[in-house]
């Protein structure tokens, strides 16, 4: 049973197990033993590709077992975690891919202000938006306690505009981005949204009360936003939309400061 950490200073180890490893590794060999299988236990540091190959030869072992995904992949949309796929790479022993059954913790909600630097990492391969906390409410989707999906509802004078709804590549086709902009209609509905969605998108945002709407029926402000289209919209890809306030819903957010 071997357990690899990454070497200090090699960034954050999301590898790690729940448990401390030394206590699981424990529990796992323990286990093996009561069922008569000989086990020993071996906890290393460094690259985890490398240790395994490594001790593989050095073993003589017959088999390499390994899970498909590590604890820092499985939330993810990829075929195999990154050392599994670097074993199977690089292993000169026989190779045996577990499938294991994954349960996810996920779970959208609005984030805190301190929060707000991690939508801005997500944000770095979408037009590298920032926030502004003056005017900016900012929902995400967590999974595994990893940022998976944003949306914001930005404050202008004249109105809110939802934008910024992303998720990264790794973490698309898993219905993040609809429980993120679902948390933001839930918290900020109970005023008129408004909207400049992709043409290809337009229908998804009909699924939560968007509506297409004229370009002159957007307020000022966020209508001046895509004055270098000249009026068509269309040839920048994109369509206003406006969903309608809905009174069963109480938003929290401060009034606009024109000097903030």
């Amino acid at each position: 049973m071997l357990h690899v950490a990454h070497a200090p200073g090699q960034g954050r180890d999301k590898n790690l197990l729940p448990e401390d490893p030394e206590q699981r590794l424990t529990m796992v060999t323990t286990d093996l033993e009561q069922h008569g299988i000989r086990a020993t236990a071996i906890r290393l540091s460094g690259n985890p590709v490398t240790e395994i190959c490594r001790v593989a030869e050095e073993q003589d072992v017959s088999l390499i077992m390994i899970a498909r995904y590590g604890r820092s992949d499985y939330a993810k949309n990829i075929p195999l975690g990154h050392v599994t796929a670097g074993v199977a790479a690089k292993a000169r022993r026989p190779l045996f891919i577990v499938s294991q059954h994954i349960s996810l913790t996920v779970s959208a909600r609005e984030l805190a202000t301190p929060e707000y630097a991690l939508a801005e990492e997500v944000w770095m391969t979408y037009h590298q938006q920032k926030a502004d906390p003056e005017t900016d409410r900012i929902f995400g989707v967590f999974v595994e306690g990893e940022l998976a999906a944003v949306a914001r509802c930005r404050r202008h004078f004249d109105g809110l505009e939802v934008d910024g709804v992303y998720v990264p590549q790794d973490y698309r086709d898993r219905g993040y981005a609809r429980k993120a902009v679902q948390a933001l209609v839930d918290t900020c509905g109970s005023e008129p949204l408004y909207m400049h969605s992709t043409l290809p998108l337009a229908g998804f945002y009909s699924s939560f009360g968007f509506r297409k709407i004229r370009e002159d029926e957007l307020p000022r402000s966020i209508r001046e936003r895509f004055n270098f289209a000249e009026g068509n919209l269309e040839s920048a890809n994109v369509v206003p939309m406006a969903r309608e306030a809905r009174d069963s819903l109480h938003l929290t957010m401060p009034p606009f400061e024109k000097d903030g």
